[in-house]
């Protein structure tokens, strides 16, 4: 099959530290999965990182064009958040009818104005659903349905294989937090992550988006699961 690809922020990342634009750092959760990753990636993956674009257009046979995102047509860091202002400004600049859109791992179909944003969820860490998720699209002449796809799998193996590959070791919390949320679909992450750069603010300890003491990673944990 014909296949598009875009690129989004964890390829973004893995080129920029290629490029020692940013720093990654072992035994960390602010980093140390991106690390993992790196450690484990191929040259000619990293070339093929660098031919992607932050967004494209298909032209779709009898059809017309349908343009893919990650985040935003602006901006792979950005996410789309159906009836918030944004959404609709978005709605409002779109070139085409329909929008592909990703990086909130939560999936949607939203309608305005005669145009539509769809987010097909995810495969591999969906939020607001424990199973994984996509989206078909069919094409019938100008008329275009859309539907939105769960389907279920043995977590049980993921999950085993998460914690027999060394990344508890290497992203402690970020590992930990990245289990909670394949059990429950529920995004702990940005919450955990503003506690843990508000505990460095309060303790004048330096820091960095892909470098955040771990120690306030482990005291952000502490406060949200206290019992554990």
């Amino acid at each position: 099959y014909e296949s598009y690809f875009i690129k989004g922020n964890r390829e973004q990342y893995q080129i920029d530290f290629m490029k020692k634009a940013i720093l990654f750092n072992r035994r960390t959760s602010s980093s140390g999965s991106l690390l993992y990753t790196y450690q484990r990636l191929r040259q000619k993956d990293l070339d093929f990182f660098q031919t992607l674009e932050d967004t494209s257009v298909i032209d779709v046979p009898d059809y017309g064009k349908i343009r893919i995102c990650h985040g935003t047509p602006d901006s792979m860091y950005d996410m789309i958040i159906p009836d918030s202002a944004e959404a609709l400004e978005i709605i409002e600049n779109m070139d085409t009818e329909i929008l592909i859109c990703a990086h909130s791992h939560t999936q949607f179909q939203y309608e305005k104005n005669g145009k539509t944003i769809i987010n097909p969820g995810s495969i591999g860490i969906p939020l607001q659903s424990t199973d994984p998720q996509y989206a078909v699209l069919s094409v019938e002449g100008k008329k275009v349905s859309v539907d939105l796809k769960t389907i279920t799998y043995d977590k049980e193996i993921i999950i085993k294989d998460i914690l027999s590959s060394g990344l508890l070791t290497e992203a402690p919390i970020y590992t930990k937090l990245i289990l909670k949320e394949l059990n429950t679909g529920v995004d702990y992450m940005p919450s955990v992550l503003k506690s843990a750069i508000e505990l460095a603010v309060k303790q004048n300890l330096e820091y960095t988006k892909h470098s955040i003491p771990e120690i306030c990673w482990e005291q952000a944990y502490n406060l949200m699961f206290p019992n554990e």
